[in-house]
Parts: C-alpha cells; structure tokens; sequence
C-alpha cells in the first residue's frame, strides 16, 4: 500500500478561522463550534483558544488548550445573559489572527425550579443526556445477600426535597435502565434500590441532577390575517414554545392560488421578524387568493411547517393606465383616437374616460367624455373613439383611462399636442350704420367673429330691402378695415350708395 502520509512542516500561524457557531444543548450545556484552518491540526501542538465575552462587560475570558476538535462544550452559563465567542487556532509558528465574534447568544432561563443543596445553592446537572425525552442510567450491582437479585426500582424527581415523581420496576437483573417520557431541557434526579425474594433494598442516594437534551421550537400556529390591502396582504402569528430559547427568526412559504403548496417561494426572515410576529407582503396581485405556512428558527434547530393558512385574498385595485393612444384622425371639430384596454384585474371594465386640455400634463382640463363598453374585453384589445365638439385651432393634448367597479385607472401618457382642425368663421355681430344721407349709409362692424382657427383677413356685405333677407343684394368688393387693433378690436367700414328709392 501506499505510505503513510507524513505531515507537513509548520513554517507559519494557521489563517484566521471564521466566526463560530452557538449550538445549545440545552439551558445549562452549551457547544461552541468552528471550522478547523485548511491547513488542518497537522502538529503536535496544534491546538485552539476561545474567548467567552458577556455582553455587559468589555473583558474577556480565554480558554486555552483546548485541543484539536474544533468545539467546546461549556457548562454553567449564566441565565438571561448574552454571551458572545471568537476563536483562533495555535500551532509551533504561532497564533492566527482572532476570528470574528459571533452571534450573541442570549441563555435561557431554565423551564423548572431548580432544586437546592443544602446550602441554598442551584443545583446544576453534572451531565446531560443526547435524548430530549429519555435518559440512561447505569448503577453498581450491590451485594445480594444470599438471595438472587431478581430486579430494581428506579424513582425520579425534579427536587429531591420534594420527594420522587414516579416509581420503575424492573424485573431483571441488568444494572441500566433507559428510562422515558421524560421533558426536553429538564433536570433530573434518580435512585435506586434492588429486588431480591426477601424485599427491597435501601434507596440509594440521590444522584447528581442529569439534564435532557433541548428540542428545537414546536410547529408554529398557521399565520391569521390581519389586514388586507389590493397589493399586500398583512399576517400574523403566534409564538410557539422553543424550550425557553431565543428565537432567530421565522421562515415562510407563500404561494399564490396553490393551496398544495408546491410551487411556494420561499420568505426568509430576520431578527425583527422574530420579535414582531408579523409580515406584511408587497408587490401581491390584486383579487388574488394565497396561502401561507410558517416554520420557527432557532439555535436548537428548525420547527416543521404549519398547516397551511388561507387563502387570504387580496382587495380589488384599479385598471392599469391604457396603453398605446394615437390620433387616427383629425376633422373638423371632432378628432379621432384610439389605445389598448389595460389590465383591470379581474374586473370587468365599465367605461373609459377620455380628457383633454391646452396643458401636456393636463392639470386643467378643457372637457372629458366617456366611451362605453358593450362586453368584456381582453387585455390589449382595440378601443377607438371619436371626440367631437372641439373648437377648431385648439392646440390639445389627450389622455385615456378606464374604469373598474374598483375606480378610475391611471390615466394613460399624454399624446403629442394637437392642432384643431380649421373651421370657417363664426357668426359676426350686425353691422352698424354710422352715417345716412338721403342716397348714402355709411356702415361699419367689429371684428368680434370667432375665427376659428383662422385670421379672419375680410368682411363682405349684402343688402335687401326686407329684414328677412330673402332678395339680398352682395356689395361688391369686401369691407375696408378702417381701424387695426389697438384700444379695441378691428373696425371694418364700407360706403353704400346709390340706392334704390
């Protein structure tokens, strides 16, 4: 076979560790773990140090010598205090540089009265058992005297003061018992006496506490709803019982419309989420139903899922802004425009809103109409309009939005401006006789007609005999402009002679 592989020379420290990992087992027993250096314990005096901080204090306790199994199990840590640890590598070179600190790791009180010596002090278990429900115990077989030892009674308590719990006859002659249905992260006190023909033995003192092993947090209640909005929905839940240790956080799985659950994402939380109890979730799809399932994280390891919660549905929101508005057209006093129906989450869209205004970003606007919807319509659909009984030469803008039984949408962007179609003058006011003589009028009007999108550039003028205009006379030649704007408006004027009697 192959040589035995011979280590490699130490020239130089290790390299800097990362930071280490609490891993209770349970309120009084506590391992402190680590990654070894990749250039491994290749010499005899490789060894680690750990530095053991309380959050209260700036001093630090070391411990040296600790070996070359990168853990250490501490005893005895001081309930509802806050540790922190780093640690460093040693080897004949030397130290590496301290690791950096880890997590605070809070310890928690202990779920029992602890019993007492006989001098008032808490008596701390001397060993814990790998089980969170059962511990092992093992005894000296004791003298028979004479007659076959034909089995044993183990008794148990929380406090020896206090007297046993419960009584466990075993009839065989072997000197270990696994005794169970015991509670995780408890402190535990036995004793025994043996079984012959004649009777029983003496009790044995009572033993030293042993503790079981802590568990991690029991399943969480599944999330309720607290407050529902069109795009989040708000949830929140209990506690469950972690043994007494500090929760880290809470994960959680969402999935929408999928009460299987199988295609959930999932939501990791933090530390506040472990204080609070409560998420909101943004960004959500409006009329939509999901569903939730939380699980509870801790350093004594991760609960199961909770049953699935839901589904909760999110609240009616209002149409997305249309989309793709044009001008397909531009008449005289009517303009013709056309968009894609938005999005209206999953509400029927009533109606839609056109408006218009001289500003781009239509804060005052000069008119708005509505434009029916017959039947439903698909997303991206065609919607055409035409707007009629605008003012010719207008410059306007035109936006669009629909309207759900949740509201008015976001109306769409503003098309690019518009220019009014031309019309021809409007109506001028009746001219006005100035000056008569007996073969003479001498008339004039204001230039007060509505132009309509266009300079007015000449007035005409026709006469009749009779009001109702029915034989009218066109005077040849437009009407002379005898005063430009200035204080007033226009003034046009013409002579008219040569009447008939």
């Amino acid at each position: 076979g192959a040589p035995p592989r011979q280590p490699h020379p130490t020239t130089s420290p290790p390299s800097q560790l990362a930071a280490p990992v609490v891993k209770p087992h349970n309120a009084w027993c506590t391992f402190i773990t680590w990654v070894e250096p990749a250039s491994g314990p290749d010499d005899d005096d490789f060894t680690y140090e750990l530095h053991v901080r309380n959050a209260e204090s700036e001093h630090c306790l070391l411990i040296a010598e600790i070996g070359q199994d990168p853990q250490v199990q501490l005893n005895g840590l001081e309930a509802g205090q806050t540790y922190f640890f780093q640690v460093r590598a040693c080897n004949a070179a030397g130290a590496s540089e301290w690791s950096l600190w880890s997590e605070g790791y809070l310890v928690p009180q202990p779920l029992q009265t602890l019993a007492r010596n006989e001098e008032g002090e808490e008596m701390d278990p001397l060993t814990s058992s790998d089980s969170a429900t059962s511990i092992k115990l093992e005894w000296d077989e004791p003298c028979s005297q004479g007659a076959p030892i034909i089995g044993y009674r183990v008794q148990y308590c929380f406090d020896p003061l206090e007297g046993p719990t419960e009584t466990i006859t075993s009839l065989h002659r072997r000197t270990w018992l696994v005794v169970n249905n015991l509670e995780p992260s408890h402190l535990y006190f036995f004793r025994v006496q043996a079984l012959n023909e004649v009777g029983a033995s003496e009790w044995t003192n009572w033993s030293d506490g042993v503790a079981t092993k802590a568990v991690g947090p029991e399943v969480p209640e599944p999330p309720k709803l607290a407050k529902a909005y069109s795009r989040s929905l708000s949830i929140a839940w209990s506690q469950p019982f972690s043994c007494g240790f500090e929760l880290h956080t809470y994960d959680l799985k969402v999935s929408c419309e999928d009460a299987s659950m199988r295609d959930a994402i999932l939501v990791r939380g933090d530390k506040e989420l472990a204080k609070k109890c409560t998420l909101e979730l943004n960004d959500l799809k409006p009329m939509h139903e999901y569903y939730f399932q939380v699980r509870a994280v801790a350093s004594t390891g991760t609960s199961e899922w909770s049953q699935v919660a839901g589904p909760f549905k999110t609240r009616m929101a209002a149409p997305e802004s249309c989309k793709d508005l044009v001008i397909t057209k531009n008449d005289i006093r009517k303009v013709g425009l056309r968009f894609s129906s938005p999005e209206s989450h999953r509400l029927p869209i009533r109606k839609f809103i056109v408006r218009w205004s001289e500003d781009y970003l239509i804060r005052e606007e000069k008119g708005r109409m509505e434009v029916p919807v017959e039947e439903d319509l698909p997303i991206g659909s065609e919607v055409t309009c035409v707007v009629p009984n605008l003012t010719p030469g207008w410059k306007l803008y035109f936006d669009a939005a629909a309207v759900t039984q949740a509201g008015i949408g976001q109306f769409s962007a503003p098309t690019g401006e518009v220019i009014c179609h031309c019309d021809k003058p409007g109506e001028p006011k009746p001219p006005v006789c100035k000056e008569k003589t007996k073969s003479t009028f001498v008339l004039e009007v204001q230039d007060l007609a509505e132009t309509n999108g266009s300079d007015v550039f000449r007035y005409e003028l026709r006469y009749d005999l009779a009001p109702m205009m029915l034989k009218a006379v066109m005077v040849k030649g437009p009407m002379k402009c005898v005063q430009e704007v200035g204080a007033g408006p226009r003034l046009f004027q013409h002579i008219l002679s040569s009447l008939e009697k």
